[in-house]
């Protein structure tokens, strides 16, 4: 499979990194979390930060071709405290991954371990690699 049938949505890469992690997503800031995306044999593997995200407050959907990653990170202040520094991202993290219809999204499945979401796409049978014999014609 060819990197460019995979279209992971970025912002330009002169972009300073704290605007590169943030954009706005149906009029609020969103967090962009990092991702890698692996071509595993018969599947695909994309494995998305979401530090702080509980597994109840993660949506994964794909439409039309489309991964779509949404987490909410609740904040985490301890009480009487004032923030020094910030860095560490609360509140909507999106993404959108265009992976086309190589996918079969019924087998789809997505775990979360130590802040990190783990999506594994089985491709489907149209989109896997096959043998054809050859015949020896007499």
């Amino acid at each position: 499979m060819s990197n460019r049938q995979i279209e992971v949505n970025r912002t330009g890469s002169g972009a300073p990194e704290r605007e590169r992690e943030r954009e706005r997503v149906s009029g609020r800031w969103s967090y962009r979390p990092r991702v890698d995306v692996y071509d595993v044999n018969d599947e695909l593997l994309v494995l998305a930060d979401v530090p702080g995200a509980h597994p109840e407050k993660i949506d994964v959907q794909f439409d039309d071709g489309v991964l779509r990653i949404h987490a909410h990170v609740e904040p985490r202040q301890p009480a009487e405290t004032a923030f020094i520094d910030h860095e560490y991202g609360i509140g909507d993290f999106d993404r959108e991954i265009e992976i086309g219809d190589i996918i079969d999204p019924d087998k789809v499945d997505a775990e979360m371990k130590h802040g990190v979401l783990r999506i594994t796409l089985p491709k489907s049978a149209a989109a896997k690699p096959r043998r054809i014999p050859v015949k020896q014609k007499k």
